[in-house]
């Protein structure tokens, strides 16, 4: 990334990852510089009451990422040696900031910097697939072609993000279902949904206005090109309707369980808008 730009950057920040990477050579497990109150108001971002998902009591995930994006910089087989041993622990999943091994099994399978590994490359492409296939089981069953069956805290982003995967499936299959699939996800997210709104602000004729977001508020103004969380079953805010699954969603300023708009959002939904036309 930087290279181009400035070499002598580029390779201070590629000496610092090496350090970093070998620090963690001699860690056998996470470690963890947190202290309660250093997030105030957004969570700790660690594995908890509402964050339960196995790969945030483990930093593997991160580890085997690291591993992914070193070997692509450098080329150096330690690096790949090691994700040939670690491998047999993920699964291609939901990726995020929660668990970025999926990321990182993409980043390899479609890097042309490196030859990399016949069998790596194939282990990963069968995790893609199957995944991708799952998807579309629940994609048939569903009224709105949706490739999830469960609404909770950012659902929005799921749907964007697995449509990101059934484009992958397409790279891979040239299978156009995969393709329509994906397209059908941001249907979704445009305006194909129960409540007939885009949940992108500024987008189409009838999109998300009162989001969750300080600078809107304090401007009181609506920021176009915003993503918001989307319909989440638990409704932490005590605002939106809670128990309701795809109806469990309000469009308002207080709900910053369903409306909130967050970078990781929208990188999902332009992830996937880039990769739709990059395909057509």
């Amino acid at each position: 990334v930087y290279t181009p730009f400035d070499k002598q950057l580029a390779q201070t920040y590629l000496q610092a990852a090496q350090k970093a990477w070998g620090f963690l050579r001699k860690q056998r497990s996470m470690k963890v510089d947190w202290q309660e109150g250093d997030d105030t108001g957004s969570g700790k971002y660690l594995f908890g009451e509402w964050d339960q998902q196995e790969s945030l009591k483990t930093d593997q995930d991160d580890r085997f990422w690291a591993a992914v994006e070193l070997y692509i910089t450098t080329g150096k087989t330690s690096y790949e040696k090691y994700l040939a041993k670690t491998i047999t622990a993920f699964d291609y999943g939901e990726f995020g900031w929660k668990d970025p091994s999926p990321l990182a099994m993409v980043n390899y399978l479609v890097q042309k910097q490196r030859k990399g590994s016949d069998k790596l490359k194939l282990e990963i492409t069968a995790r893609l697939m199957r995944r991708a296939d799952s998807l579309m089981e629940k994609i048939n069953r569903s009224g709105y072609r949706l490739a999830i069956d469960k609404f909770h805290w950012a659902s929005n982003h799921k749907v964007a993000e697995e449509g990101i995967t059934l484009l992958y499936a397409y790279r891979i299959t040239g299978n156009r279902g995969y393709y329509k699939a994906a397209v059908e996800q941001l249907d979704y997210l445009l305006g194909r949904n129960h409540f007939n709104l885009c949940f992108i602000t500024g987008v189409g004729s009838n999109s998300v206005r009162n989001v969750h977001h300080r600078i809107s508020r304090a401007k009181k103004i609506v920021i176009p090109g915003l993503m918001v969380g989307g319909p989440n079953t638990d409704a932490q805010d005590g605002i939106a309707p809670k128990g309701l699954g795809m109806l469990s969603y309000v469009d308002d300023e207080r709900s910053w369980a369903t409306n909130e708009y967050a970078i990781d959002n929208n990188a999902s939904v332009i992830a996937l808008m880039g990769m739709v036309m990059a395909q057509t």
